[in-house]
C-alpha cells in the first residue's frame, strides 16, 4: 500500500501553510477505530434492532452488535465504504454520537478478518461509551493558535484530542476484542505501517515542525507503542530523526505511563489516566476532557 504522503505537498509547505500539512498528517495517525465522542443522550437504554441486516456477520459480531445496541439509548446505524489506497484514512472507521442515533462508518472489502476486526473495534468503542468511557472531548473554551481564527484552531487540533482521548481505551479494546475472537493485530500493524512510513517521509524532508506540532507527534507515537509494543524500536529511531523534542517527549511519557492501562469496569480510572496523559503532554488549557462523574469539562 503505498504511502499517504504527497511529497509536493511537502515543497509547498511554509509558515503558516504548515499547519494544514501537520493536519493532514495527524489525520493520517488516526487509528482505525478512533471515535468522535459527544453528549450521551439522556434516555433509558434498551433493545434496538441493529443498524444493518447481519448478513454474513460471524456470531461473534452479532453478539458484539446486539450489546452495543442494548447498551445504548439511540438506535445504531452501520455504513460501510469501499476502501481507496490513495486516500488518506482510507482503511479506518469512526463512530459519531448523535442525539438520534450512532452513526458507525468503516471500510470494507480488506479482508473478512480485517474488516471485522475493524467494526467490531467500533462496536467496542460503543460498549465503552455506554459505559462511561470516552464521554466527551474539545478544544478548551478561549484557546486560540496565534494568527488563526478558532475554527481552524479547533480543526487542526482535533486529531490531537481525538489521539489523547482514545489512547488508553484503544488499548482496552485491543484487549477486550483479543479475548471475543477478533484480530486487532490486523489494524495496528496496518496503522504502524502507514503511519512510521509516512512520518519518516516527513523526516527526510528535513521540514521545521513548530512546537505544538512536535507534542502532537510525540503523543500520536506514545499511543501507537502503547497499542503495538513491537513498534517501539522503531518508534525510537524515528523519534530519533524528527527532532530531539518528539523523543525526548515520547519517551518521557513512555517512562510515565510504564504499565498504566485502562480496565473494562472501570471508566472512572481510565479518565483520570487520560488526563494525566493530557497534562502530560502539555495540552492542559488546550484540550478539554470531559469528566464522566460530573459531566464538567476540565
Amino acid at each position: 500500500m503505498k504511502s499517504l504522503i504527497n511529497p509536493s505537498l511537502l515543497r509547498a509547505i511554509d509558515g503558516r501553510n504548515f499547519w494544514p500539512y501537520i493536519y493532514l498528517v495527524l489525520l493520517l495517525l488516526a487509528t482505525p477505530g478512533v471515535s468522535q465522542t459527544h453528549d450521551k443522550p439522556n434516555a433509558h437504554p434498551g433493545p434496538k434492532e441493529p443498524g444493518r441486516e447481519n448478513g454474513n456477520r460471524s456470531l461473534a459480531l452479532q453478539k458484539l452488535l446486539r450489546e452495543a445496541q442494548n447498551g445504548s439509548s439511540v438506535h445504531i446505524r452501520i455504513e460501510t465504504y469501499t476502501t481507496d489506497p490513495s486516500k488518506l484514512a482510507a482503511f479506518q472507521g469512526q463512530t459519531r454520537y448523535g442525539t438520534d442515533e450512532i452513526e458507525i462508518d468503516v471500510a470494507s472489502g480488506v479482508s473478512k478478518s480485517y474488516d471485522e476486526a475493524l467494526l467490531a473495534h467500533e462496536l467496542f468503542h460503543v460498549v465503552l461509551h455506554n459505559k462511561g468511557f470516552n464521554p466527551g472531548v474539545k478544544l478548551a473554551p478561549g484557546y486560540v493558535i496565534p494568527g488563526l481564527s478558532t475554527p481552524d484552531t479547533d480543526r487542526f487540533l482535533a486529531p490531537i484530542g481525538t489521539w489523547v482521548n482514545s489512547c488508553f481505551p484503544d488499548e482496552l479494546i485491543d484487549r477486550e476484542t483479543a479475548k471475543r475472537g477478533f484480530k486487532p493485530a490486523l489494524l495496528t500493524d496496518l496503522q504502524a505501517q502507514e503511519t512510521l512510513t509516512g512520518m519518516k517521509e516527513l523526516g527526510d524532508q528535513r521540514i521545521s515542525i513548530s512546537e505544538l506540532a512536535q507534542r502532537g507527534y510525540a503523543v500520536s507515537l506514545f499511543c501507537l507503542g502503547l497499542r503495538r509494543p513491537s513498534s517501539i524500536q522503531a518508534i525510537d529511531k524515528l523519534a530519533d530523526v524528527l527532532s530531539p523534542e518528539i523523543a525526548k517527549t515520547e519517551r518521557a511519557l513512555r517512562r510515565q505511563f510504564a504499565g498504566s492501562r485502562c480496565h473494562f469496569n472501570d471508566p472512572k480510572s481510565c479518565y483520570a489516566l487520560t488526563v494525566r496523559l493530557r497534562d502530560a503532554a502539555r495540552f492542559e488549557g488546550i484540550i478539554a476532557l470531559k469528566n464522566p462523574s460530573t459531566s464538567n469539562w476540565q
